[in-house]
């Protein structure tokens, strides 16, 4: 008698309930969910911006030209305009608001965005402590860019274009992919 398994849509679900190619037998039926490919994960990436959503699309728009189909990227907006124009910019999903934040950025692999959305009440007001914690509470990684802000300053950081700023970033993640996959 075969016995159904599900395996969890993300490689971070995966890694939480301890699963691995080992713990299956050829008695086991695998019921593989949508978004997962046979050959191996599909990273989930979460993008959180606020204001216009101007990192938030730079940030999109890279991760589209680098990694193609291998991610899945998930707009997650302090508001709607920002949402919106991350989806526009090539997000595959997208929500927005303070619950949208609480719920969604634990579904994360990796989250990135600027350095205040774990700040709370930086970007002008719009990420709340509700926010913040979240984004600090989720099991995925975050690779944040370090902006400068009016009420906090980053000392020994040289400044840089926010073009090199989101550059590196994406860079990052495409080390800890090739980590967390070896």
């Amino acid at each position: 008698m075969l016995t159904p398994v599900t395996i969890p849509k993300t490689a971070a679900a995966c890694q939480r309930a301890e699963i691995r190619v080992a713990d299956f037998s050829p008695d086991m039926l695998v019921l593989i969910p949508k978004g997962m490919y046979f050959w191996g994960m599909k990273h989930t990436i979460v993008i959180i911006d606020g204001m216009g959503g101007g990192i938030g699309v730079q940030l999109v728009g890279r991760l589209r030209e680098m990694a193609g189909a291998d991610m899945e990227l998930v707009a997650l907006g302090a508001n709607a305009v920002a949402a919106e124009r991350m989806v526009k910019a090539g997000a595959h999903r997208g929500a927005a608001g303070e619950n949208a934040v609480r719920v969604s950025a634990k579904e994360g692999d990796f989250i990135m965005g600027p350095i205040g959305i774990v700040i709370p009440n930086s970007l002008m007001g719009e990420i709340t402590p509700a926010m913040a914690e979240a984004v600090l509470a989720a099991p995925g990684e975050r690779i944040l860019l370090p902006l400068q802000h009016d009420h906090f300053f980053l000392a020994g950081l040289e400044h840089q274009p926010l073009a090199r700023a989101v550059e590196k970033s994406v860079e990052i993640l495409m080390e800890r992919i090739k980590i967390r996959s070896a």
